[in-house]
This record gives C-alpha cells, structure tokens and sequence, in this order.
C-alpha cells in the first residue's frame, strides 16, 4: 500500500518580515547575500519585494514587475474583502454585496493573469507570482532564471516524493517549472487539442503509463464563481523544457474538490535521454478558469510503482492540496473478441407468443424448449468451430442462460447458479 504523500512544508509561503527556520541552500531559502541584493518598494496595497536575476533587468522589465505586484495586492485586496463578506452572512450566496465582490475578485485575478502571461513572453526569465492571504504582509515576486530539480528519493526506499508546484492564483512553490514547458492555447488549456507533438521522425518512442490516483483538497475558494469540476492533463518534457510526449488527459469529476481517478494513460516519449533527465509535468483545470495550478516532478523520481505526491499548495495552511500518482508497467494489448448472445427460446418466451398466462407466471427460472435446446446445441456447433480457442463465457445464473452457453464452464455474473438439470 502507498504511503501518503508528505507536504513539501518548505515551500509555504511566508511573509517578507517573517523569519526562516530553515537551513540555508534549502527550497524556500535565501542566502545572506541574494539579502543584500533585495529591494523592498512600498506601495499602499503592501511591499513589493524583488529579487534581481544574474543577468539583470531592464528598466521595462523593472516597469512590469511594478504593475504585477500592483496587481496582486489588488487580487489580495479583493479576496480578504470576500472572506469577511462570507464569513459575515450565513447564506453569502444570496447577498448581493458578496455578489459584487465575486465578480471584482474574479475580474482581478483575470487581470493578474493576463498581466503574468504577458509579462513571460517579454522577460527574458520567468517569473513566480505568490499571493499571501494571511494578513501578515504583501505580494512578492521571485525571479527565477533556471529549471529546479524535483526532490529525489531517500535512500532507505520508496517513499513519497513532495514535488515543487507552480500555481496560478496561490503558488506556494519556490522553484519554477522550466520556461516553455507547456504550449497553452488561448483558453488557457494546455496543450493542443489533439494530445500530439512533433518530434524527429528517427527517434524511437517509448511508452510511458502513468496512474493517476487522486487529487486531494483543492483549495474551496474556487466555489465562489466556478464549477469544481477538476481535470488534469500529463506532458513530458526534456531538460531545456521542450516538450517530448503526447499529452495524457483525465476527464473531469463533476463537484468535486477532492476527486477519484485510478485510471492509467498511456503516452509516447521520445529523446534519447529523457527518462533520465526529464521531467513529468501536471497540470489542474476547471471549466471556464483553465489551469489553475501545475506541477513538476523529475523523471528519474518516478520509478515503477513508486507513489509520488506532488503538493499543490492551498489558500488555507492546513488545507494542503495534493496529486498522487505513480507509474506502472506497459501492457503490452491483444486484440479480443466480445460476443453478445441473448439465450435461445425458453418456456416464458413460448408462453408470451402463444398468450399463455399459466405458463407466464408458473415460475420464475423458465428452462428452455424443445427448440430452444437444438437453438443452443447448434450455436455451440458453431462457435466451437469458428472459435476454436476461445477461453471464458460469462453468463447470468438463470436457467435458460447456462443451458445456452457455450461448453466452457460459464463464469456467472450475479448469483452462484443452481445445480444443472438434464436436457
């Protein structure tokens, strides 16, 4: 049995006047000089804190970070403002304040979002937004310039893995996914329609089969304004961020915030070393939002039938969201053939053709007839020699079905059958 999967505890967010109890070098953390190199700009929503890159920023860039943490204090702004109005009313939902506020929160965070997207295709690095709703300071943007690994396993066996994650309205990661790493179409889905990516017509592809087992707490504030109806989508990518599978999507769970799968998809991958250095990426879709969190957790973690958790991160600290998932085994398939036979003619079919109400309701079990009997000795002829190797009939525990199948001993489907009666 898979052990739960353990919150990644590093990767809370925490306020800039806050201090760290973590060691130096550890996700999270902050060395004494990238300190020094801080800049702290008060606002009237908060403080904007902003770690320069290695390479620099332009004075454009500079502008954008400005106007995103404006943004996100805005967002911040807004949601406190619902908070206090649901916690006010005991029915929020018929208040039309609460109301107004939805929609005002819903139209900043969809500014905040645009902002974000634009802001990445003109930086020349990515960018993390965290929003912090716990009072306790203002909105922060870290600049990230280089993919993060995922954690690796302990070595005394295969436990949980708490993966780094990207969220789109309450990121509590602190590491970035690798930049490009997924194509996102206008609304923000990821990936194409059709699940495929172009690849070099001589590299081999591999199977990669991932089962997907569940996805636990997603953060409730959601509720608000849009259906929970949770739905994720699976890409590898190589070490640079380029895409390297065919996508693999699980349907929705309809009003859900913790929903169920236990289903496996099974995707190509191609690229020498990708199962080396790779990474699995997995994304979090509602109807009419898109992604709303994501993702990634290196290759090299996800040995066979090994469970990984990969923390999500929620709006409350003790609500921790979280995927497991874990790879499984290519099975390689066969083709099989499915027949449907409905049972040759029995006593009750007799009696309905022939208006014999006696005969209807005598019994429950109706055996066969006569002619129902030569029915299913000549379909047994038949069967026999057209498939000569066929290995399993399933049929119900009635009478009439067990006579009519086939020489194999029949599997039943409900109840143990009764004991058989000679023809």
């Amino acid at each position: 049995m898979a052990e739960k999967p353990t919150p990644l505890i590093a990767s809370r967010l925490k306020a800039p006047s806050e201090p760290s109890s973590l060691a130096p070098g550890s996700p999270g953390v902050k060395s004494s000089a990238d300190q020094k190199n801080k800049e702290a700009v008060d606002n009237d929503q908060g403080n904007l804190t902003t770690s320069p890159p290695s390479t620099g920023e332009s004075e454009e860039d500079q502008t954008r970070l400005k106007s995103l943490g404006e943004l996100v204090s805005a967002a911040e702004k807004q949601y406190k403002a619902l908070q206090a109005l649901k916690t006010a009313h005991q029915h929020p939902e018929d208040n039309q304040q609460y109301l107004q506020a939805a929609d005002a929160y819903a139209e900043a965070m969809a500014k905040l979002s645009v902002a974000q997207e634009r802001h990445k295709k003109l930086s020349d690095a990515p960018h993390e937004i965290k929003m912090n709703t716990s009072g306790k300071g203002g909105a922060e943007i870290e600049m990230k310039s280089s993919p993060q690994c995922a954690s690796k396993p302990s070595p005394s066996g295969p436990s949980p893995v708490a993966s780094p994650l990207s969220n789109n309205l309450d990121s509590t990661a602190t590491q970035s996914p690798p930049k490009h790493s997924m194509p996102t179409s206008p609304d923000g889905a990821a990936g194409s329609g059709s699940g495929t990516a172009s690849g070099h017509p001589s590299e081999k592809r591999r199977d990669l089969v991932v089962m997907l087992e569940k996805v636990s707490n997603i953060p409730n504030y959601f509720k608000a304004f849009y259906k929970m109806d949770p739905s994720i989508r699976v890409h590898v990518s190589d070490a640079e961020g380029k895409r390297v599978s065919t996508i693999a999507s699980w349907p929705p769970k309809k009003g859900t915030t913790s929903p169920v799968w236990n289903t496996p998809r099974r995707m190509q991958v191609w690229g020498s070393d990708t199962f080396a250095s790779g990474y699995l990426h997995i994304h979090l879709h509602l109807p009419n939002l898109g992604k709303v969190a994501s993702a990634q957790v290196s290759m090299d973690v996800l040995t066979m039938d090994h469970t990984v958790g990969s923390v999500l991160g929620g709006m409350k600290d003790k609500e921790v969201c979280t995927v497991t998932f874990r790879r499984v085994k290519p099975i390689v398939g066969r083709y099989k053939w499915l027949f449907l036979l409905r049972h040759a003619e029995s006593e009750w079919n007799w009696a309905k053709a022939n208006k014999s109400i006696t005969k209807l309701v005598s019994q429950v079990d109706h055996p066969l007839t006569e002619r129902g009997l030569n029915q299913a000795r000549s379909m047994r002829s038949t069967l026999t020699k057209v498939l000569h190797d066929y290995n399993k009939t399933l049929a119900t525990a009635t009478h009439r079905s067990r006579r009519s199948s086939t020489p194999v001993p029949p599997l039943p489907i409900s109840r143990p059958p009764p004991p058989p009666t000679p023809p």
